[in-house]
């Protein structure tokens, strides 16, 4: 029986003991309490609790004709025209006045009367114009680097467009571009409280602007003395949902969700209601819709790469379709937006550490990546992190989690669904012998006072304290002895006591000192402590006998 208990009792102290570092925050996603949304330009989706790219929104992605039957629509290979052509009675495409030069646009609208184009970027704008023969790319017509762009619309009779922005605070910006005297001008450039904006759009024959939000229609009027816009509160359209993009006539308003389309109508007395007549109704995965100016007809861009046309018919009393001005299989421009951003907000720790570990639950599809960066700093500065690993880091206390998320394939896009950060400083500490063999009388034990007091061939057991998760410990001693200690316990999170056992040399020299360096290790990372003199040698623990013997 003590046999098996000494076995038992050995196996379990051959158990690595565990150790935790301080927790600095972790996050599941289920809400955005640990996500700072002024910097984060990645998606939080609360419904399946991850961070991912957020998905190429395209409220313009088509534009209708005011003159004649015909629209834009933007795709992947480039900005198409399209107009009836009566004698085929069907829609075909106009070589001439499409843009197979602008693949990268993310909306487009039509100077009416000349069918010049406007078409914006992620990132940018561009005009352009009809030469006589052609659409011409102009690098003069085209400005980049301002910002998230969100939306387009352009006037009729003027070479001016109204891009919609949405800034670093999530809010919209407004911003004027006249094509004049060769270049793009940015004639105003005005910031809003609005808050993530979807669309903009021109009420025509004014100056004046409707911009919408998931929930709103804003009415801001263009205010010639100061040459601002103010909002004009009593023609605010509000209680509508899930709003994805918004084409506006002078008192109209088509807008649309992924599932429904409706046409709103001006009130006299404020607001705004929808006539079901005039509204498409139920859709199927439509993200951009179109209002032709003075008319009711609207034509829906579905992610099917379809183009629905829809008319109203007077003697149905509601929109139909009209097959002959549709078109299928278009790759139009869509999918997820990369590379995006995560940052958490700053979480402080009471104490200074220098190595963090980053722990990730992610899904990784073919071509796409996640990186992960750690500041401790507060975001200044950053030091890119391999999950799962002890990192170093600059040593700190102010801690932000970056991550920036890639595809190259604009149909897929990674995920992170969990992450926790830990942070530790490894550090050795409180070396103190607790027991040696046949001890001086007198010799108080345990002690932390060196030099101790032991005779040649003695047992020195002593432990030594370590922070920082270390994996190994070990004390190299200057008789040129080598000793592994054993985790005894873990007192909290990422401290630990290691005991070790020395023999004092037979051979001793007597007087003489012995020194001993520790050395605490986690990975490449070492830590030192050293103490010389740790024993003062005394005596021989082994009595000497002189024998005579005689018959």
């Amino acid at each position: 029986m003590v046999y098996r208990y000494l076995l038992i009792m050995i196996f379990l102290l051959s158990l690595p003991v565990p150790a935790w570092a301080l927790t600095v925050f972790e996050d599941d996603f289920i809400n955005t309490t640990h996500v700072d949304m002024t910097k984060t330009t990645a998606i939080i989706d609360l419904s399946d609790t991850s961070v991912k790219l957020p998905m190429i929104n395209t409220p313009n992605a088509i534009a209708m004709n005011k003159y004649g039957d015909g629209y834009a629509v933007v795709t992947k290979t480039g900005i198409q025209m399209y107009e009836c052509d009566d004698s085929a009675d069907s829609i075909k495409q106009n070589n001439i006045f499409s843009c197979p030069f602008i693949t990268d646009a993310i909306g487009v609208a039509i100077r009416q009367d000349n069918l010049n184009i406007w078409a914006i970027r992620q990132d940018g704008v561009q005009y352009a114009k009809f030469n006589g023969s052609a659409m011409a790319d102009e690098p003069a017509l085209k400005a980049s680097g301002i910002g998230a762009v969100v939306s387009v619309d352009a006037w009729e009779g003027s070479d001016k467009a109204a891009v919609l922005i949405k800034d670093d605070e999530g809010s919209a910006q407004l911003k004027i571009y006249n094509a004049r005297s060769g270049a793009l001008v940015n004639e105003l450039t005005q910031n809003t409280t609005i808050q993530d904006p979807v669309a903009v759009s021109i009420v025509k024959g004014t100056a004046d602007l409707r911009v919408a939000t998931k929930d709103t229609i804003y009415y801001l009027m263009y205010d010639d003395f100061t040459g601002n816009y103010v909002e004009d509160t009593a023609k605010k359209i509000t209680g509508l949902s899930e709003i994805l993009s918004l084409s506006s006539d002078q008192s109209t308003h088509a807008i649309n969700s992924k599932s429904n389309a409706q046409l709103y109508f001006d009130n006299d007395t404020g607001g705004g209601k929808s006539v079901s007549a005039y509204s498409i109704g139920t859709v199927s995965e439509a993200f951009a819709i179109s209002l032709k100016p003075d008319s009711y007809d609207q034509a829906i861009v579905t992610s099917s790469g379809e183009v629905q046309y829809w008319r109203y018919d007077d003697a149905q009393g509601k929109m139909v379709r009209d097959s002959r001005m549709e078109k299928t299989g278009l790759q139009l421009m869509g999918g997820y937006m990369a590379p995006k951003e995560y940052w958490s907000k700053i979480f402080s720790t009471d104490s200074d550490f220098e190595e963090v570990k980053l722990t990730v639950t992610e899904d990784i599809p073919a071509n796409t990546s996640i990186s992960y960066w750690v500041s401790s700093n507060g975001g200044i500065n950053f030091t890119e992190v391999a999950p799962g690993l002890w990192c170093t880091v600059p040593v700190g206390k102010d801690y932000v989690v970056k991550a920036i998320l890639n595809t190259m394939d604009d149909n897929v896009t990674p995920r992170i669904l969990y992450l926790k950060l830990e942070a530790t400083t490894l550090n050795i500490r409180d070396l103190k012998v607790t027991a040696i063999a046949k001890n001086k009388i007198g010799q108080t034990l345990p002690t932390n006072i060196f030099p101790v007091e032991a005779k040649a061939g003695a047992d020195v057991v002593f432990e030594v304290i370590t922070e920082g998760n270390a994996e190994t410990v070990w004390a190299d001693f200057t008789t040129g002895a080598n000793v592994v200690l054993t985790n005894r316990q873990s007192i909290t999170d990422d401290i630990n006591v290691w005991w070790g056992s020395y023999i004092v040399p037979v051979d001793a020299v007597n007087p003489s000192s012995i020194g001993i360096t520790l050395t605490a290790q986690k990975g490449v990372k070492q830590k030192h402590l050293s103490v010389n003199p740790f024993i003062n040698v005394r005596g021989n623990i082994y009595e000497v006998l002189d024998l005579t013997i005689t018959k």
